[in-house]
């Protein structure tokens, strides 16, 4: 599969800047911002090629107005033993990568071999959203652009996947999405500090909000989650996070919001924020895990919600 780098424009002079948000931006003192972009890309297999894992991926542009398209992961192998089968689908996932609303994308290489993994690991379809990023497209671009892509893949839920109700699970939980902090090992500084990240936000959202619990968009209030009309949830953390006390907090809130609700917290021991993304991370015992909760949890979905129609439609 062919991969290519990113070029990202050359370091400017120290004494240009007027705001350093390295990894994510910096801001010059005339007022042009340099948003760093490093991902290593992977190009997808419309030549039909397979992956090693057996899984062919193709980019569907589906918003011509915005140019927001989708990155479609297929088991070729599970779909075809499925159709000899009982004639059943593949479940169908909704991937949405992270990157503080600023960077990364569907081809970058960390997203695309994680969507990858979970398409082989879980025998689903991945539909894997490359949203428009901040600053050039502010928040809420981004959850427009995921909401799109979900309803893009509802509609086509009958030729990608067998059930009636698509998962919408993802390196971070849109609409409830909570910001990106750079990973570390234990023991060593956060690459990123809280206060770092706070200082981004007013980038990604024109000024609009700050990382302070203030906005619903960043840290949705209990009855915000409570009010979602799907029955099950699986919430993921890892205890050197810095942001895990959100999660235990969504995962509570989802739980004590009525008998008929199921939510499952995955802590990770150990490691950090998107452990489970870094390649020194693939074989850590904690991914293996992790993967494996979501792939039981995507398992389990069998039987669509009662209220579908409010879940996808919006109405």
């Amino acid at each position: 599969m062919r991969t290519s780098k990113s070029s990202p424009s050359p370091a400017p002079a120290r004494g240009n800047i007027a705001v350093d948000l390295r990894p994510f931006l910096v801001e010059f003192n005339d007022g042009r911002r340099w948003v760093l972009v490093r991902h290593e890309t992977v190009a997808a297999s419309d030549d039909k090629t397979r992956s090693a894992n057996g899984v062919v991926t193709k980019d569907v542009v589906i918003d011509d107005e915005t140019g927001v398209s989708v990155r479609v992961f297929l088991p070729v192998d599970a779909a075809v033993a499925a159709a000899a089968g009982d004639g059943r689908r593949l479940p169908l996932v909704v991937y949405v990568h992270g990157g503080a609303f600023c960077t990364g994308s569907a081809s970058a290489r960390m997203f695309h071999d994680y969507a990858e993994s979970l398409s082989a690991r879980a025998a689903a379809v991945v539909v894997s959203v490359d949203y428009r990023l901040a600053p050039a497209h502010p928040v809420p671009a981004a959850y427009d652009d995921a909401w799109a892509a979900l309803r893009w893949a509802a509609s086509r839920r009958r030729r990608l996947s067998d059930d009636t109700w698509p998962y919408f699970w993802g390196t971070k939980w849109l609409p409830c999405e909570t910001p990106y902090a750079c990973w570390r090992t234990r023991g060593s500084p956060p690459m990123l500090l809280p206060e770092r990240i706070d200082a981004l936000w007013p980038y990604v959202t024109v000024g609009a909000a700050a990382n302070n619990g203030d906005d619903p968009r960043i840290d949705p209030s209990a009855e915000a989650i409570a009010s979602l009309p799907c029955r099950r949830a699986l919430e993921s953390v890892a205890t050197e996070d810095v942001l895990r006390g959100r999660g235990r907090r969504y995962a509570a809130a989802w739980g004590d919001s009525g008998s008929h609700r199921a939510a499952t917290l995955v802590e990770s021991k150990g490691v950090d924020h998107c452990f489970h993304l870094l390649p020194e991370f693939s074989s850590h015992a904690e991914t293996g895990v992790l993967m494996d909760r979501v792939a039981m949890f995507i398992a389990k979905g069998k039987t669509p919600p009662p209220n579908t129609r409010g879940c996808l439609d919006g109405g």
